[in-house]
């Protein structure tokens, strides 16, 4: 199965304005939505808010939220959708560790090499040329002029290899440590780089730990096809995930885990938590179905349904309709 990748994840300029075409709130498990609405004031047809920041507080200042995340996706048939995720004081925090503090950067050709692919990306996004080949261990686009720039990443990553994991591990700017997470991906040596990218899920910053999902989801292609081989990835370093606040977070480790669940032969995909499960449900549901679609099929896998039978389902517009079945399967194993 291959996933449509989504687009940047952005918060829009106030000035701008745009109406909201959905609202999606997550990670509610015992308040009750109403509430979270009425804290959020925002309806869908109504102006995107104009400060991130005070949203978030009046979310935060409803009973028995922790935390709450705000977030524009742009765009869906023209309008953002607004995320809203929401971590309750029962909740458990995602697990990150320590901002790094020391001042470390990328080799210039490294950075500019990831400034290149980064608006080449941009590019294939727009003209919606986003499919890719994982079967080398690492990401290589069939978008042209972003293939060619991942085909330098292969040798930059192993000449600058010291310099990339110290950034990543080191460096007081989360920019670089996010440029080294994505090249890292493309070590020879991926046993050795799996230790370091598995360390930058856990790191405080959110791209960071996407790219560094990125980068792993094609060590899992890689290691499954290659049992033989020394690459054994778990598929629990991805599990965390999914019950994040941030929409990224989400969306990278339910493709990775994707990866586990179309090859249960392997074995490599363990049962998964009630919370998690509840996060995968609620992923499944949203209205934006790139970003439903691997949630729903992930789900689908676990509950042990074909992927023909989920392909027709999706096709046909029987999400919901799925959805309920394969949550009575998954809620009463």
């Amino acid at each position: 199965m291959k996933f449509i990748l989504a687009a940047a994840l952005l918060v829009l300029p106030a000035a701008a304005q745009p109406r909201v075409g959905a609202v999606e709130i997550y990670g509610l498990r015992k308040i009750p939505v109403e509430r979270i609405r009425a804290a959020l004031q925002v309806s869908p047809g109504d102006p995107l808010p104009r400060s991130k920041g005070a949203v978030e507080e009046r979310l935060a200042a409803v009973e028995g939220v922790q935390d709450a995340h705000l977030e524009a996706f742009c765009c869906d048939k023209g309008k953002p959708v607004l995320y809203v995720g929401i971590r309750e004081t029962t909740a458990k925090p995602l697990p990150v560790h320590d901002w790094p503090d020391k001042e470390a950067a990328l080799p210039p050709e490294v950075s500019a090499a990831y400034a290149e692919f980064t608006a080449a990306y941009a590019l294939a996004v727009r003209d919606d040329d986003l499919t890719e080949d994982l079967s080398r261990g690492y990401s290589l686009m069939r978008h042209l002029t972003s293939r060619v720039i991942q085909q330098r990443f292969v040798v930059l990553a192993e000449i600058h290899s010291n310099a990339i994991r110290n950034v990543l591990a080191n460096s007081n700017d989360a920019a670089q440590r996010a440029a080294a997470a994505l090249v890292l991906g493309y070590h020879p040596d991926r046993a050795s780089a799996l230790r370091d990218l598995t360390y930058a899920l856990e790191d405080p910053d959110g791209g960071v730990r996407s790219n560094a999902a990125r980068s792993l989801r094609a060590f899992c292609f890689y290691a499954l096809r290659h049992p033989e081989g020394e690459l054994k990835v778990d598929s629990a370093i991805f599990v965390p995930l999914l019950s994040s606040l941030e929409l990224a977070d989400r969306l990278e480790a339910a493709k990775a885990l994707v990866v586990f669940a179309e090859m249960p032969s392997t074995g490599g995909m363990k049962p998964l938590s009630s919370d998690a499960l509840a996060s995968l449900l609620e992923m499944a549901r949203w209205q934006y179905s790139p970003h439903a679609q691997p949630a729903f099929f992930l789900a689908g896998y676990l509950a042990g349904w074909a992927e023909d039978d989920l392909l027709t389902a999706w096709r046909a517009g029987q999400r919901a309709k799925t959805l309920t079945a394969i949550e009575r399967i998954l809620t009463h194993k």
